[in-house]
């Protein structure tokens, strides 16, 4: 019987986007809209969420409190 192994990247997979996906910005603040984790990018003004381990735009947030580093 042979058995394959590999090496998995939870850490990467699971981690906080590092820039902007649309302007490449690395200026990312997170932030907290209706009780949800989003990331803000004060470049270009657009907003992202984590869902299904993917980065998605968010809708637009009125107001979002940012949290503090």
């Amino acid at each position: 019987m042979t058995t394959y192994g590999t090496d998995l990247d939870f850490g990467g997979a699971l981690a906080a986007p590092s820039r902007c996906p649309d302007c490449g910005s690395h200026n990312l603040r997170a932030a907290c809209h209706d009780d949800q984790a989003v990331f803000l990018c004060p470049t270009c003004g657009q907003g992202w969420q984590i869902e299904m381990g993917r980065v998605t735009r968010a809708e637009p947030a009125t107001g979002p409190t940012v949290t503090p580093n």
